[in-house]
């Protein structure tokens, strides 16, 4: 469970992005853009600094501290050095999870979609943070 291995930074994961979310993920969540609130943080991020959407949260959201890049045709996972949880648990488990749960219902299409808003609305995501190359994506069969 990645919950457990979460320690408390302010919720670095949940300020200064601006989240992508198919027309899908926003009717399901009943809004027509995620926007940031004044200060920074995810218009879903509780005072108390927890999701308030959590279990309808989006695939950008699901996926941190990793996320997808593509070169040459092919889609890498990588790993936001921002999080410091992400040292406390075994990297491969959680990517064959995700790759099991959440990549399930996730088109190459839509990953497609997903970096170009990145790369034309937020070029440096979670400002100064790097991401490391953990390795490739393995899609389930029917990507």
């Amino acid at each position: 469970n990645w919950v457990e291995h979460c320690i408390p930074c302010g919720s670095w994961c949940c300020r200064g992005e601006n989240i992508f979310a198919s027309r899908e993920e926003l009717v399901k969540l009943g809004v027509e853009e995620i926007i940031q609130k004044e200060d920074g943080s995810c218009m879903f991020l509780s005072n108390g600094g927890t999701c308030s959407i959590y279990e309808k949260r989006p695939f950008e959201c699901k996926i941190f501290p990793f996320d997808i890049g593509e070169r040459n045709g092919n889609f890498y996972w990588t790993i936001w050095d921002i999080c410091p949880a992400h040292l406390k648990f075994n990297h491969e488990e959680y990517l064959r999870h995700l790759e099991r749960t959440v990549l399930s219902s996730i088109t190459k299409e839509y990953i497609r979609g997903y970096i170009s808003f990145h790369s034309s609305k937020q070029p440096k995501k979670y400002g100064q943070g790097k991401t490391l190359l953990v390795r490739k994506v393995n899609f389930p069969v029917k990507n």
